[in-house]
């Protein structure tokens, strides 16, 4: 047990990242014809879906459509405060877990949507929107630390209710680097703005039959 604490610990060491800072039809894509789609890096190939709320930019090759659509749950929740959008697009295991034994049940689902919108509506100056969702990097079920990590404390918490291990039913699981654009919600811009918030790292993994987020 004491193996498995320090691992958790390890898995959520930004966990409070979000408390106190952070597909369909329409896409476009630009696709290089002077060399294989296979051999291009992440990047090369972009699809620029509009018609996502919000919108939404990632390279199809790496991202699948099904966790695109989930990344844009999860910030349009955070967006408006949607406590039921933000439960229904995190695993149950982890939000309980981050809740109730990292946080030590200080705060709800809905305190850390408040928290979160606030400072960046604090940042921004005033009421936000995403003008664009930037998928700027995804690793594909690559072994790291930290999806190692991650993974690792959902097993545990899933042996420690008696339950299958979680890792055998995840088929797709992608680290994402995310850069989001704001706008103010006056605005119908769907693109990148000089507002921006770089570099946010997510996890998406697909579990079963469903998309989810996972953040730290």
């Amino acid at each position: 047990m004491r193996f498995s604490i320090l691992r958790r610990s390890a898995a959520l060491l930004c966990g409070a990242v979000i408390l106190f800072t952070g597909c369909a039809g329409g896409a476009s894509s630009s696709v290089p014809d002077s060399q294989s789609m296979e051999d291009m890096p992440y990047g090369a190939t972009l699809t620029h879906d509009v018609n996502a709320s919000p919108s939404i930019q990632y390279d199809h090759r790496f991202l699948p459509e099904g966790a695109a659509d989930a990344l844009c749950r999860y910030y349009r929740a955070i967006q408006s405060v949607d406590v039921n959008l933000f439960k229904g697009v995190q695993f149950p295991l982890w939000k309980d877990y981050f809740l109730n034994e990292y946080l030590g049940g200080k705060y709800t689902d809905e305190d850390i949507l408040k928290n979160t919108n606030q400072q960046i509506r604090d940042s921004f100056g005033g009421p936000f929107r995403y003008a664009l969702i930037d998928v700027t990097d995804c690793r594909v079920n690559r072994t790291s630390v930290e999806t190692e990590s991650v993974v690792a404390v959902l097993d545990d918490l899933a042996q420690e209710k008696g339950q299958e291990l979680v890792s055998k039913d995840i088929d797709c699981y992608c680290q994402v680097k995310v850069t989001r654009y704001l706008s103010d919600t006056k605005s119908t811009v769907k693109g990148e703005t000089q507002d921006a918030i770089r570099d946010e790292t997510l996890y998406v993994m697909h579990h079963g039959s469903a998309w989810y987020v996972i953040y730290q």
